[in-house]
């Protein structure tokens, strides 16, 4: 047989290692030594095993040296060798759970530690993440990456075309409909694993792979060769074929070359090695077709879209993890050394490891076991705990040169334009009848007031509430007033209504507080919004799955007990109810119902209004006593909707108002998405903004949009859902997946008309709120000098948004400044800058000029 005749390909040697999964981190860790020992111990006996990928992250590799750092000399070689191929990625994320700017950050530190290796891998490769942003090319190429390959998310025909992000950057993209492990375990019998229960009941596995190289069959590995290479020639342009040797935590095939040498003597041209041989025949070709938009179609493997909603209390912390650190921490810490204080880079760096060790797919998702999750919830704690005492003290840093006499409050906008807002700050030493503020610049009197306290070594202390006006990116300064200030006027209220100078919300108590929103600016009424609607959930971790008889509760069958009051600054409408739902799912016979049971699922919210302000923010706690089931949120305006879009990565990202043709998908459609920081609703009529603080999933249709507060369910995965083919992983009890007890929910209601884009500034100021803190006078600075207001970065246009101002990693003293443009024309900003820099150059996504 001629060399033409032949079947050419690359075998690529790989494991795709979840750091944590149906095991906690430390028990794959356990076998990810043995395997990497393995590794080495094949590398060095066998020169013709010519290449290793891991997995296109660093994690695992940091992981390994941790318990082995006499390797690191060895791996060092192999890597700046070309022989082992680590990054671009730092953990391989979930992207659509994370924000666009944690992506970065990702592939930021994935390419700082491999280049300390000697050498990053620039290939896109994403193998298990469940679907993909729009802009993900535009990132990958802010990199300078040029390919993407992926197994979730595609229903189209080829497997090779180009993906181009809504900038126009573009990708050559590899579909693997085969899966990351289409040659996993080439030429292997089943090999013997078991499950064991330690002494204490601890139970985890075995796999003998993990402990011994497991010898192979050549003459089964050709056979399983010509099968996968039939399938895969049926859908690729190119004759080169991709051969995924290795899958979920496999070990590497020594004796690999003698599998490609049989091969070879039978109709085949393969060799060992990277992907990037492959890539070079894809990019040869000139007859690719473009795709544009998300990858979030299950049509050949299901996506899994029901993480988005799992374990809401994750995204949560999420949520608050990455805006601490994006928002606060890095412009706070930046300003700062202006000052003379040092940036905290070691601390900042350490954060954004601990978050990113989160963000890896299972973990944030939200589809592991238990104590995984639980460990989770310990990271975020760290994530929240480092970058809350460097925001502390940076901002008492930055207040100690404020040249201002006597206590006073220091306002912090981390937005760069000017806004009015509120600012809740702790104060103790005061009488609440005996305050007020004076914003100490304008001298301009402040009404405040306290709502709540918080408690530290048992000791009590009022949280003071005010409207602050702070410049853009900057600061304003309060002083403290011991007297009191006359209050002669309150913003208007009733018995179920409140109302500022903006917009007038009315409770109907009957039909649970369903809400009515008037827009007292344009006239348009919003008549049913905010109430729930509860209905069985049969599904697991991944996916949601209506059960064959469900039944649905909405809170609009329930009374409701309403409370108004207002002050000077602000209404507030506080709402009860009490909603009864069936207690758990039954399975019984094949189907699934809801029981007959019922069961209390308790409500409260709150509603406030704040004077100057054109928005509804919302306070919803729900108490969960049952199981199985799906919360969600209802907004339907009364008007056909026209268009929906949700905050996406770097795009406001647009979304049908009807589900997919998905007859013949591997999984059906469930019509949900995914969203950031907020989503939208829109028509002739007029439009609203939902900023919400850490919920990831709604749906829109013409007549409503519905957000997923949470998902309740007992399985990480099962394997009878009605929308999914086969289970998605295995069949372990999670009760933690319930979401039993209080579960609190932030978001806030934006009506506008016109242009989505001209008002998404509000949508920023809710999900980053002003920050402050107070300093007593003992702690003033004598050599203080900063002005009384001041303001440190300002844009002229609101259609280009901030998203990071650091100190770069490759140079500590450049600074990093990223902002990008939410439409989809060019659009001409003024940017003043209020300190001094000696000069300004453009830079891509890895901070090189």
């Amino acid at each position: 047989m001629s060399d033409e005749q032949r079947l050419r390909g690359v075998v690529v040697s790989h494991t795709h290692w979840d750091r944590e999964w149906y095991l906690t981190f430390q028990e794959y860790r356990a076998n990810l030594v043995n395997v990497m020992d393995m590794l080495l111990q094949i590398f060095e006996r066998n020169p013709n095993f010519r290449h290793f990928m891991l997995d296109g992250q660093i994690s695992p590799l940091e992981d390994y040296l941790e318990i082995r750092s006499e390797a690191e000399g060895v791996i060092r070689q192999l890597v700046s060798t070309g022989k082992l191929s680590i990054g671009p990625w730092y953990t391989q994320p979930g992207s659509m759970c994370v924000s666009g700017e944690s992506l970065i950050r990702n592939l930021l530190v994935g390419h700082v530690i491999a280049e300390s290796f000697g050498g990053v891998m620039k290939i896109g490769y994403v193998p298990d993440t469940f679907g993909h942003p729009a802009q993900l090319p535009q990132i990958l190429k802010g990199f300078g990456i040029d390919s993407f390959l992926f197994q979730r998310g595609y229903s189209g025909g080829d497997t090779e075309f180009i993906w181009e992000a809504p900038d126009g950057s573009q990708v050559y993209a590899r579909y693997l409909a085969l899966g990351y492990g289409s040659l996993h375990g080439w030429g292997w019998r089943p090999v013997y694993g078991d499950v064991w229960i330690a002494p204490g009941g601890w139970l985890t596995t075995f796999w003998e792979a993990w402990h011994k190289e497991v010898g192979s069959d050549p003459s089964l590995a050709l056979e399983q060769l010509k099968k996968v290479a039939e399938r895969m020639l049926k859908h690729q342009k190119t004759d080169f074929l991709l051969l995924m040797n290795g899958t979920d935590h496999y070990p590497p095939q020594g004796d690999i070359d003698k599998l490609i040498e049989y091969a070879n003597r039978n109709g085949f041209q393969l060799i060992h090695g990277s992907i990037e041989l492959y890539l070079e025949h894809l990019r040869a070709l000139n007859n690719l077709e473009t795709y544009r938009g998300e990858l979030w179609d299950a049509g050949r493997r299901p996506l899994l879209y029901g993480v988005q909603s799992t374990r809401v209390y994750l995204k949560r912390m999420n949520f608050w993890s990455q805006a601490l650190l994006e928002k606060y921490v890095e412009p706070i810490s930046v300003l700062c050394e202006l000052y003379g204080y040092p940036y905290p880079w070691r601390l900042i760096w350490e954060a954004w490891k601990i978050l990113l060790r989160n963000h890896a797919h299972d973990s944030i998702y939200g589809c592991s076991r238990d104590e995984v999750h639980r460990e989770n919830v310990s990271r975020f704690i760290q994530v929240l705990g480092i970058s809350s005492q460097i925001l502390s003290n940076s901002l008492r840093y930055l207040a100690s040169l404020v040249k201002c006499e006597g206590d006073f409050i220091l306002v912090f906008n981390p937005h760069p334009y000017r806004r009015r807002d509120v600012v809740s700050i702790p104060l103790k030493g005061f009488k609440e009848e005996n305050i007020h503020l004076l914003e100490v610049a304008t001298n301009r009197k402040v009404h405040s007031w306290f709502d709540g306290s918080v408690g530290f070594y048992s000791e009590s202390t009022p949280v003071l509430k005010f409207l602050a006006e702070v410049p853009p990116l900057g600061y304003s300064v309060y002083k403290i007033v011991s007297r009191s200030l006359d209050q002669s006027t309150s913003l208007p209220y009733g018995e179920n209504y409140v109302e500022n100078e903006y917009l007038k919300v009315v409770c109907d108590p009957e039909r649970g507080g369903v809400l009515t929103l008037i827009d007292k600016e344009t006239g348009v009424t919003y008549k049913e919004l905010n109430f729930l609607i509860d209905g069985g959930d049969a599904g697991d971790e991944y996916d949601y799955s209506p059960p064959t008889f469900d039944k649905i509760v909405s809170s609009l069958d329930f009374p409701a007990e309403v409370v108004t009051y207002s002050n000077s600054s602000m209404a507030c409408m506080n709402v009860k109810l009490v909603l009864k739902i069936p207690e758990k799912c039954i399975w019984q016979n094949g189907d699934s119902k809801r029981s007959d049971k019922l069961v209390d699922l308790p409500v409260e919210y709150s509603i406030t209004l704040y004077s100057g302000i054109k928005r509804v923010d919302v306070e919803l706690k729900v108490f969960n006593n049952a199981e199985d089931h799906r919360l969600q949120l209802v907004f339907k305006p009364g008007f056909r909707i026209s268009e929906s879009h949700a905050e996406s990565h770097f795009y406001p990202c647009p979304h049908p108002l009807h589900p997919p043709k998905d007859e013949g998908w591997i999984q059906r459609h469930p019509h949900t998405y995914h969203m950031l920081n907020w989503c939208s609703l829109n028509s002739p009529e007029g439009g609203l903004i939902i900023s919400v603080r850490g919920i990831n999933e709604y749906s829109p249709d013409e007549s409503s949009l519905k957000i997923t507060l949470l998902r309740a369910v007992g399985y990480l995965s099962r394997k009878d859902l009605s929308h999914r083919v086969g289970a998605a992983g295995p069949l372990i009890p999670t009760p933690d997946a319930q979401c039993k007890g209080w579960s609190s929910f932030e978001y806030s209601l934006i009506p506008f008309k016109g242009s989505l884009l001209d008002h998404l500034g509000d949508a920023q100021d809710f999900s980053t709120p002003l920050v402050g803190v107070r300093m007593p006078k003992e702690t003033i600075s004598k050599e203080a000098f900063l002005p009384l207001q001041g303001s440190f970065l300002e844009l002229s246009s609101n259609k280009i948004v901030f998203s990071s101002l650091k100190q770069a990693e490759r140079n500590r003293s450049w600074y990093v400044l990223r902002l990008y443009n939410t439409s989809e024309e060019a659009v001409e900003t003024t940017l003043r800058i209020g300190f001094q820099y000696k000069e300004v150059w453009l830079s891509n996504l890895n901070e090189e000029p």
